[in-house]
């Protein structure tokens, strides 16, 4: 769309959890050189009041060469939409900000606005109430697992196509314990593209539109 940011490759955060290609990958914190480009997916989720899988500085140097499984459930689902894209890197807050660190906090909080403007799709967990409830656990959801995409300008109305059906209200987008959360505003103010899965439906939302699955 005319008013969406191309999906063009940017300077990689600092931290990210690599994907692998497949579950015999496993996950590991990469941490790209200066300046390094590519593509990268965001999580949006709801910690929930439990305490997800967290890179702190005692195990740093273990996770970059693997994070321990199982991951919770909202980070594995993220993982397995991530490997289905195609994309190889995903940013999670837990993992590639050191959480015992208040330096490591100060560094990368302010940076947070373009992680998120950066990123190629934003994964919005709005169906799980915590890192631990996931989001692809419904059975409609299998829909998503066939969804290809194509990276290129026109990928962002075909993933709306393929997703979707036309709704015409913002309030369509799915209600969510995460969309209460103040921190969200900013992350779906700045996303460029996020996809939405709720409890009953997947929405799609850039700065063109907004679509859902009205069942």
């Amino acid at each position: 769309h005319a008013n969406c940011s191309p999906h063009h490759e940017t300077i990689l955060p600092s931290r990210l959890v690599d994907v692998g290609s497949s579950n015999a990958d496993g996950c590991r914190l990469y941490l790209p050189s200066e300046n390094e480009t590519g593509l990268y997916i965001a999580l949006s989720h709801c910690w929930g009041g439990v305490t997800p899988t967290q890179t702190t500085q005692g195990n740093f140097e273990s996770f970059t060469q693997q994070i321990p499984e199982p991951l919770p459930q909202t980070f594995s689902d993220a993982v397995a939409v991530t490997r289905a894209f195609g994309i190889r890197y995903l940013w999670i807050d837990s993992l590639c900000i050191i959480q015992d660190s208040p330096e490591d906090w100060a560094l990368h909080a302010p940076l947070m606005a373009k992680v998120y403007g950066d990123a190629w799709v934003t994964i919005s967990a709005d169906a799980a109430a915590d890192s631990f409830e996931g989001f692809l656990q419904h059975a409609d959801r299998g829909r998503f697992r066939a969804v290809r995409s194509r990276r290129g300008s026109a990928a962002c109305s075909e993933l709306a196509k393929l997703l979707v059906t036309f709704c015409r209200s913002r309030n369509s987008v799915p209600d969510s314990r995460l969309s209460t959360r103040g921190w969200v505003f900013q992350e779906r103010a700045l996303a460029p593209r996020t996809l939405h899965f709720g409890s009953a439906e997947v929405g799609w939302e850039c700065r063109s539109l907004i679509n859902c699955e009205c069942s």
